[in-house]
C-alpha cells in the first residue's frame, strides 16, 4: 500500500513512513505491558510527521493512532477467524473518505480497505495481524491530518470514523450484527455530520458524544445479549 501511496502526487513522507513502520513493530510480539508504552511515541511520531496547519493536530492524532491501534491489534487478535477487523476498518476507511476526498491516499486506502473487507467476508479467517493492525491505523492517521488540511473539522470526522476500533478491544461484545450496525452508525455521524462542518468545537462535540453513545451501546448490548466473552488477559 505505501508503495501504491508512493506513486500518488501526495505521497507519505519519508518520516511518516518510518513512524507508521514503529507502529507495526510495536505490535510485533503479543501485546504487553511494553507494546502500550513504546507504542505511545510511535503514535506521537504519526502526529507529528504529519502535514498540518493546526497546533492540536499532532496530538489529537496520536491519541487516537495509540488507542485505536492498540484496540485493533487486540480485536483482530481476539476476533481471529470471524473477519469483523477487515470489515470494520473498511467501513472506517469510507467514513474517512467522505471526509477527506480531495485527495488520492485516503482513495488509495480505502480502496485497499474495502478489497480486503469483501475478502474476509468470503474467507473469515482473513486478518491484518498485530503489526498490521497498528501500521493500518497509523496510516489512517497519518491520512487524515494530511488530508484534512484546510478543513480541520474533516480531520476531527475523519478520525473519530474509526468508530468502535478505537475501544473495541477487550470488550466483551455483543453480536456480529449488532457491531456492525453500532460502527457504521457512528462512522455515519463523526463522517457525514462533524467531518463536513465549519467548526473544529461542533466537529468534536459530536465525535466525542458519538464515541461515547457507541461505547455504551456495544458494553449494554453485550450485557442484555452476551454472545462471546473475550479474553482479558
Amino acid at each position: 500500500m505505501l508503495l501504491w501511496l508512493s506513486l500518488t502526487p501526495t505521497p507519505v513522507s519519508v518520516s511518516g513512513a518510518l513512524s507508521i513502520g514503529a507502529m507495526a513493530v510495536c505490535g510485533w510480539e503479543r501485546l504487553r505491558r511494553w507494546s502500550v508504552l513504546l507504542s505511545a511515541p510511535a503514535a506521537l511520531a504519526v502526529g507529528t510527521t504529519a502535514p498540518h496547519h493546526e497546533d492540536w493536530v499532532p496530538l489529537l492524532v496520536a491519541v487516537f493512532v495509540w488507542r485505536g491501534a492498540l484496540s485493533m491489534a487486540r480485536f483482530d487478535e481476539e476476533s481471529a477467524g470471524s473477519g469483523l477487523a477487515p470489515v470494520f476498518f473498511g467501513i472506517s476507511a469510507v467514513g474517512a473518505l467522505v471526509c477527506v476526498p480531495d485527495t488520492e491516499q485516503i482513495f488509495v486506502v480505502a480502496v485497499v480497505a474495502i478489497a480486503v473487507a469483501i475478502i474476509a467476508v468470503a474467507e473469515p479467517r482473513v486478518a491484518f495481524g498485530r503489526p498490521g493492525s497498528m501500521a493500518l491505523v497509523g496510516l489512517f492517521g497519518w491520512i487524515a491530518a494530511a488530508g484534512g488540511i484546510g478543513r480541520p473539522a474533516a480531520i476531527v470526522g475523519a478520525l473519530g470514523s474509526l468508530g468502535v476500533l478505537v475501544f473495541l478491544g477487550g470488550l466483551a461484545l455483543p453480536s456480529d450484527r449488532i457491531l456492525v450496525a453500532v460502527h457504521t452508525g457512528c462512522v455515519a455521524v463523526c463522517s457525514r455530520v462533524a467531518g463536513i462542518s465549519r467548526h473544529v468545537r461542533f466537529a468534536a462535540i459530536v465525535v466525542a458524544l458519538a464515541l461515547v453513545l457507541t461505547l455504551c451501546t456495544v458494553v449494554v448490548s453485550a450485557r442484555r445479549w452476551p454472545i462471546r466473552q473475550l479474553d482479558s488477559n
